[in-house]
């Protein structure tokens, strides 16, 4: 791994990065656009939820649905500690933000060092910073920066804790990285499997200790996710992470969905077939529970998309296309 970058050294390219990403980031701040924490926001409604009542649920404000798994508990947390110490919902925000703020100009200052443990070199990983610092956008309502931040570390944990050499504690310290990051975004356990298996079969460590390596990823993320695992246990006798998919593809998937949230907030449809928009939802959400609800959701979606091909199509096709070239909208929902 390099330790310059053409006259100098690593770090202080890294140090420049940072603090040149907290620019536009405060700007962004103080600017406010985009940046909510009212209905529709269901993380920051659950972590009111918890700080005022001591229950993590009812994210889908101004229903009453109870306990939830409908999002990652951790970032709610986050978010109900800042409003347990400050109070005042501005000193919160405000926190916050800055947070995010942070976090997000960290994920600049690390790409190099990702860059230079892909490539070998850290010239790609100052582009991707700086293109990072001018891209992203701040939301310090959801999880994201969290996540992207936990991916970079979790990456450059492993890559060294792949190594025989240099293994050691950075295998249960990427371990618990990992499990982290189950209770921050769950799908990013994916890349964290992929980029870990990439790494075993280019540097070849052997089975063995591949094996062992495995072992004690899951053992520490095992620690770090079972007591979530426990209380949904308690409440649904199912054992479940989250239990958004079946709201998430139902409402996505229907008669009158678009192929974006917010012509669907536009039209009306977002609005009638999730918890936070109906009431008529909310009220079976609150009646089977989530698990349930997330099933019978989800079988309602599969059944539309068996019966209506042509559409599914044509809303795959254009999420598709929108993913690459979204439009610069701020939905209401």
């Amino acid at each position: 791994m390099p330790e310059h970058i053409g006259n100098h050294p690593r770090g202080r390219t890294e140090a420049a990065l940072f603090f040149a990403a907290l620019v536009p980031g405060i700007w962004q701040m103080f600017r406010g656009e985009g940046i909510g924490f009212g209905r529709g926001f269901e993380m920051a409604t659950a972590a009111r939820s918890l700080a005022e009542t001591g229950t993590f649920g009812d994210p889908f404000s101004p229903f009453l649905t109870g306990p939830t798994a409908a999002i990652p508990p951790l970032y709610p947390l986050f978010l109900a500690a800042l409003i347990k110490v400050f109070r005042q919902p501005a000193s919160a925000v405000f926190v916050a933000s800055f947070a995010s703020v942070v976090i997000n100009a960290f994920v600049a200052s690390a790409l190099p060092r990702l860059s230079a443990v892909f490539y070998g070199a850290a010239l790609p990983g100052i582009f991707a910073g700086l293109l990072w610092m001018f891209s992203v956008q701040l939301m310090p309502q959801w999880d994201v920066s969290y996540t992207v931040s936990g991916i970079i570390l979790f990456c450059l944990l492993i890559s060294n804790a792949a190594d025989r050499k240099t293994g050691g504690l950075r295998q249960y310290a990427a371990g618990v990285t990992a499990g982290l990051l189950a209770l921050l975004n769950p799908l990013a356990l994916l890349i964290c499997a992929l980029w870990t298996g990439f790494l075993f079969q280019h540097r070849r460590p052997g089975l063995d200790y591949a094996l062992r390596t495995a072992a004690k990823l899951v053992f520490a993320a095992a620690l770090c996710v079972l007591p979530w695992l426990w209380r949904n246990y308690l409440l649904w006798h199912a054992v479940v992470v989250r239990t958004n998919f079946g709201m998430t593809v139902y409402v996505s998937n229907n008669d009158c969905a678009q192929s974006s949230i917010s012509r669907s907030g536009d039209n009306g449809c977002f609005q009638a077939y999730h918890p936070v928009g109906s009431e008529s939802e909310a009220a079976l959400l609150r009646k089977l529970g989530e698990v349930e609800y997330d099933r019978l959701r989800t079988a309602d979606a599969l059944r539309w998309i068996r019966d209506n091909p042509v559409r599914f199509q044509e809303l795959t096709r254009d999420r598709i296309v929108e993913f690459w070239f979204p439009e610069n909208v701020v939905s209401r929902y």
